[in-house]
């Protein structure tokens, strides 16, 4: 009779090779990867080394149940290793290869985390456990679930096991993480900000910047960010780069001549408004030296805005307006760019409500199907980056 082992969501086994193994699913059955390799040992550099070749598999470190902890990182690397495994360009094969290696070592980890566990009663040593694997993998979309199971304790004990141990909680330890490497890659690389979030694990430039608020000797800017040409010369005078803030700089003057002389023909003849719907309020932007999207539009761009409905000459020297929607079926604009707004949302979806409305499907430019979409976070902030994207989006849909 062989070992009998019982496997988990996470679990697994590398076999010996010349061995068998019988799998049995439960009743909720059972799906698995298996994956097949061989070993080659080095040959010896030196007399010092003699080597041991033609017995490369007595020196693997992990035979037996391991654990493919965190399991949703294991199972992208396993995916994307079924995608690419019949892949004939190098680079594709190459990738195959270096995610296998990835997995190999996250399992020879969590194997020797799970020894050092049992023979080790201190729970504090299980928070370090979740701490090696914050610094090494700050990168992924790691959860207080799975550094719980990487510590091997309850997650309602773990949160106030790592609090005593490190004096916080655990996210909050792992956004200071990724802020330390975010500060070594700004003071060591030219790397753009997007680029760095996605390296360090933050979903995008503008939650990083965020979180970039809270390091210390930071430099104090004004509190209005209107004129972001201001506050990037302010920042680059800062840090010592004042000739790559203007060559930046020069870069979206030049790209947004290129745009307006696209839109042209536009922005002679027709008008175009910006709104930002949420379940509660409609916003229109129309003022072209205030607010998020306005001076993209109507300054950068050159793009003739609309404002001919009641009420405008008393707001018509704010960033932006608000629209009832007696008002908003005055808006005769040939050309809508709107943007849902969730964060004042109660029920899933309500935002988009007034797509349903009369009023809504009256406007012109919904009757000819001229209304673009765009992104929430790049239309709602304004800075170099999200306004490079808003040139993009708009030659996009109206070139």
């Amino acid at each position: 009779m062989g070992r009998r082992m019982s496997c988990g969501q996470n679990g697994g086994f590398f076999m010996q090779p010349g061995g068998t193994a019988r799998l049995e699913a439960s009743k909720r059955g059972m799906t698995y990867y298996w994956l097949a390799f061989s070993m080659h040992r080095q040959k010896p550099n030196s007399a010092d080394d003699p080597g041991e070749e033609g017995e490369p598999y007595k020196h693997f470190p992990c035979w037996g149940a391991v654990q493919g902890v965190p399991f949703s990182l294991c199972l992208e690397w396993l995916d994307e290793m079924m995608r690419c495994r019949f892949a004939q360009k190098e680079t594709a094969a190459f990738a195959y290869q270096v995610r296998f290696q990835q997995l190999l070592l996250l399992l020879f980890q969590n194997k020797r985390l799970s020894a050092e566990s049992a023979s080790v009663p201190d729970k504090r040593e299980a928070v370090e456990r979740s701490i090696q694997h914050m610094l090494h993998y700050c990168q992924e979309m790691l959860t207080v679930e799975e550094l719980a199971r990487i510590a091997q304790v309850d997650r309602w004990r773990f949160t106030r096991l790592f609090k005593q141990a490190t004096g916080q909680l655990p996210l909050d330890f792992l956004n200071d993480v990724r802020i330390e490497r975010t500060k070594k890659m700004l003071a060591q690389t030219d790397d753009r900000l997007q680029d760095i979030a996605a390296h360090v694990g933050f979903n995008n430039e503008y939650y990083l910047y965020e979180q970039c608020r809270r390091i210390s000797h930071t430099c104090v800017l004004p509190q209005s960010s209107e004129n972001w040409r201001f506050l990037l010369r302010k920042v680059a005078d800062y840090f010592g780069r004042t000739e790559q803030a203007e060559e930046q700089i020069a870069a979206y003057e030049a790209k947004a001549q290129r745009a307006r002389r696209d839109l042209q023909g536009i922005a002679d003849k027709q008008s175009v408004a910006c709104l930002r719907i949420s379940a509660d309020h409609i916003f229109l932007y129309a003022n072209a030296e205030k607010g998020f999207s306005g001076s993209v539009l109507y300054r950068d761009l050159g793009l003739h805005p609309y404002r001919q409905y009641p009420g405008f000459t008393e707001t018509e020297h704010a960033p932006m307006v608000s629209l009832t929607r007696e008002q908003l079926a005055h808006l005769q604009a040939d050309h809508l760019f709107v943007t849902f707004d969730k964060w004042h949302t109660q029920a899933p979806g309500a935002e988009r409500d007034i797509l349903a409305d009369p009023v809504w499907s009256a406007l012109p430019a919904v009757r000819n199907q001229h209304v673009y979409e765009v992104d929430f976070l790049t239309w709602m902030n304004n800075g170099m980056i999200a306004n490079t994207k808003k040139l993009e989006q708009v030659v996009q849909a109206l070139g």
